[in-house]
């Protein structure tokens, strides 16, 4: 009985590594894999260095970014490298991209969403 106590731990770990091994872990992800995803940088106009701390919008029409209204995926704000990231965006839209700073804004307008991963660049003073 004390023989096997003793062994208990090394059972255990042996049946753990067969279990995990004939297992077939996926990773998984959660955006939808049929889904848009854009990933904007907010750089500076002239200086070309990244903004951080930019609050950047989607819309679906010009009118709505320049009015501030109806925001598709509410407020995010850029990080340090001048990046947002919006997840979960409907393919094959074309969206109205609106970067805040204190006393500008700048709108850009996206080509139609692949798919997966899309990139937009978005310059402000």
């Amino acid at each position: 009985m004390n023989t096997l106590l003793k062994k208990l731990p090394l059972l255990l770990i042996a049946i753990g590594a067969i279990l995990l091994s004939s297992c077939d872990i996926e990773p998984v992800s959660p955006v939808n894999p049929n889904a848009s995803e854009l990933e904007v940088q907010v750089y500076g106009a002239i200086s070309g260095a990244p903004r951080e701390g930019i609050r950047v919008s989607l819309h679906a029409s010009e009118y709505d970014a320049r009015n501030n209204i109806n925001p598709l995926a509410g407020y995010a704000w850029t990080d340090i490298d001048g990046f947002v990231y919006f997840y979960g965006l409907p393919p094959n839209e074309q969206y109205h991209i609106r970067a805040k700073a204190l006393l500008v804004k700048s709108i850009r307008t996206t080509n139609y969403l692949n798919r997966g991963y899309n990139f937009q660049a978005v310059p402000i003073l």
